[in-house]
């Protein structure tokens, strides 16, 4: 076994020279890019189960906007996000979630400048999403009172009916008949009598309702205290419903994804207060839907390439209207053959750890023809952990080395490759680290968990994994510094 490690070490050796003369085809961010390096601020008093994920989302005028999943290091959230087209009016928005993947902080800042070339230092702090409820509440209604007789004798009986209700469900009404004299068989229900004192004149009962939150609401009837003829008092109030007069939405023609502004106007004769409620029969999300003004956005494609947006507005009284419009959904055009692109880029840190230290790589790249991708990982120096992927996007964890060649600094590539074959490369770099002894490390190559080194003067240099004997120093021992391979 040490005769045939020997010789897959000098096969690596002599293929490391070649590798090194023929590289090439990564590329590093355009100049018109810039990136920014962002710190996440959470309470202090959370513990480590309250945020378990943070995700941030840039967007601005001029650019795609992105989401970013932040890595926690030392104790913060953030990291250094790539490839940021330069501009300003740049807006980062940061959501906190916990175990249950439940959103408990947000925040933003904005507007940012990025500038072509540099790193903009961004902190957010984040506040508590669900802040205490504040108090909301109807008053509960009087929807009825019949006195009968309207007009009794002295020391005669009036029969009361009442009925009321309460637009909040679990309210409960309490009830209060009151008058400057008389008295009440049952002064805390809605079915009730009153005894007429013995002077003549007009009387005014009053029925109080009030709900278990403080609202009340009172109406009143006058009974007059007389001989004379039976008769009724009847009181009647009109309610005229709202009307939408007209509902608008801009653009009227959208894709998947895409937002639009939807509007109604509506009108009251009687000036009552109005409420809106909007629906949409095509899957998508709603923001601000109980307003007049909301912004809906679609989700999925609607049979038939429509879909139709309505409005329920109501008085409050019983009164509603609804409205309705319907806007076309637009479909994406093909694209020709070419090749993928990575459209973002993601690394936890911008300098070298301390060695054992670990930094986190992303990318996320978008493919023209809509065909899938598949990612691979190269590096320079260091080890590489198992690579997790998406359809869309590619992760791994890169490992520091105990030193780092002077004068090259590590460096990870990814690439990505769609499936007609055609690929795009994207260059990470990592600034600083711990440097080798001088004149250590001429030509350096990785293995999957091990790396050589061939220095000016001929010999080869080994260290990391050893489990199976190939770094070629006769023991199958790991070694965190090299150690030179013998008889090559």
């Amino acid at each position: 076994m040490r005769q045939e490690s020997r010789s897959g070490l000098a096969c690596l050796a002599l293929g490391l020279m070649l590798a090194l003369v023929g590289c090439g085809g990564s590329r590093s961010p355009a100049e018109a890019e810039g990136s920014a390096q962002v710190v996440l601020t959470v309470p202090q008093a959370l513990s480590a189960s309250d945020v378990v994920r943070v995700e941030l989302t840039t967007s601005g005028p001029g650019m795609t906007t992105r989401t970013d999943a932040l890595v926690k290091t030392g104790g913060q959230w953030g990291g250094v996000l790539g490839q940021l087209p330069a501009g300003t009016g740049r807006t980062f928005s940061a959501q906190a979630f916990d175990a249950s993947n439940t959103v408990r902080y947000a925040g933003q800042v904005t507007p940012v400048t990025i500038q072509a070339g540099q790193t903009t230092a961004v902190t957010l702090l984040l506040q508590e999403v669900n802040a205490p409820a504040a108090f909301d509440n109807a008053a509960p209604r009087i929807l009825s009172l019949v006195a009968s007789p309207g007009t009794v004798a002295p020391g005669g009986q009036v029969t009361l009916q009442a009925t009321a209700d309460d637009p909040n469900a679990g309210d409960s009404l309490t009830y209060a008949w009151t008058a400057p004299s008389g008295s009440f068989s049952a002064p805390s229900s809605l079915a009730s009598s009153w005894t007429a004192p013995g002077a003549a004149g007009q009387v005014v009962l009053t029925l109080t309702v009030t709900d278990s939150k403080g609202a009340s609401a009172s109406l009143s009837v006058t009974i007059t205290v007389s001989t004379g003829n039976g008769s009724a008092a009847v009181n009647v109030a009109f309610n005229t419903w709202p009307q939408v007069t007209g509902v608008t939405v801009l653009p009227s023609s959208v894709a998947v994804g895409q937002a639009t502004q939807v509007t109604a106007a509506a009108s009251d004769a009687d000036g009552d207060s109005l409420t809106y409620q909007w629906t949409a029969s095509c899957a998508g999300t709603w923001t601000n839907a109980a307003s007049a003004s909301a912004g809906f956005t679609l989700s999925a494609q609607p049979s038939g390439g429509t879909c139709k947006l309505t409005v329920l507005v109501q008085d409050g009284r019983g009164g509603q209207g609804t409205g309705s419009l319907t806007f076309y959904v637009s479909t994406s055009p093909t694209a020709g053959q070419f090749p993928p692109e990575v459209v973002e880029t993601f690394q936890s840190v911008a300098s070298v750890p301390a060695g054992g230290g670990t930094v986190v790589f992303r990318v996320k790249a978008k493919d023209p023809q809509g065909s899938a991708l598949s990612f691979a990982w190269a590096i320079s120096a260091g080890t590489l952990g198992t690579a997790t992927s998406t359809a869309i996007t590619s992760e791994v964890l890169w490992t520091a080395p105990s030193c780092i060649p002077s004068g090259t600094p590590p460096t990870v590539t990814a690439t990505v490759t769609n499936a007609l074959g055609l690929s795009a490369s994207y260059l990470f770099s990592l600034q600083g680290g711990s440097a080798c002894a001088a004149g250590f490390g001429a030509h350096l190559a990785a293995g999957d968990h091990h790396t050589l080194a061939l220095k000016q003067d001929g010999t080869v240099w080994a260290w990391g994994s050893n489990v199976s004997g190939q770094l070629g120093d006769g023991t199958q021992t790991d070694r965190l510094t090299p150690v030179q391979v013998m008889n090559l």
